[in-house]
């Protein structure tokens, strides 16, 4: 009996575009580029500026509650000029405060790096056991905390020059913890948090949902 004839072209046509399709779907390339929550926060490091704004911001409110209350004309006018010329001087301030800021954009990351930064938190301390030792668990939360900050600083921007600054590095981290006024950090490093969490229950939300 004659043995039937194989075409073998129709194999090596199926495995190119196996070839092909699996070099199109890079699945770790999906992953680290999937959309992730990101963050915009301005820092003022002008501390005297930034209570002068906050005292002539908490003025003007002030006098445009009071302003509509007024029957009298000439009174009236009178708080209206107080009120321009004080606007005119926050202008100012507020132009000060602004050439004082730095601009950071911030985006979550995913788990692999967090889990990284927690290493290199660790390798910086010279931690080698399981678990953080007491007297050095504010330290840790501090290297933590510079480790994720750098990996999750897209960019920032000085805003006296508007240049894009070099990436940010651990160190840099440290120094706007340790010489940032304390309000501004803080909202840096809330930021910081809120962009992880909301990273942590978008990863939920969707394990839970039935699509």
């Amino acid at each position: 009996m004659t043995e039937p004839i194989i075409d073998e072209a129709p194999q090596d046509v199926i495995k190119e575009e196996v070839a092909t399709a699996r070099k199109a779907f890079n699945l770790r390339d999906k992953l680290t580029k999937r959309n992730l929550p990101t963050a915009t926060v301005n820092v003022y490091t002008d501390e005297v500026a930034a209570k002068q704004a906050q005292q002539v911001e908490g003025a003007l409110q002030h006098l445009a509650e009071q302003i509509p209350l007024i029957d009298d004309a000439e009174a009236k006018a009178r708080l209206q000029e107080k009120y321009d010329t004080l606007e005119a001087s926050a202008d100012e301030i507020r132009a000060a405060l602004r050439e004082s800021s730095l601009t950071f954009n911030l985006r979550g990351v995913p788990t692999v790096i967090t889990k990284d930064a927690r290493r290199k938190a660790r390798k910086a301390l010279g931690i080698e056991a399981k678990g953080i030792p007491d007297d050095l668990t504010e330290e840790y939360n501090d290297e933590y905390t510079s480790q994720l900050l750098a990996v999750a600083t897209t960019s920032y921007v000085d805003n006296a020059t508007g240049e894009t600054a070099p990436p940010l590095t651990p160190a840099d981290a440290s120094a706007l913890r340790d010489f940032l006024p304390f309000n501004e950090w803080m909202k840096l490093n809330n930021a910081l948090i809120d962009i992880q969490f909301t990273s942590a229950v978008g990863d939920s939300a969707t394990a839970q949902a039935d699509f």
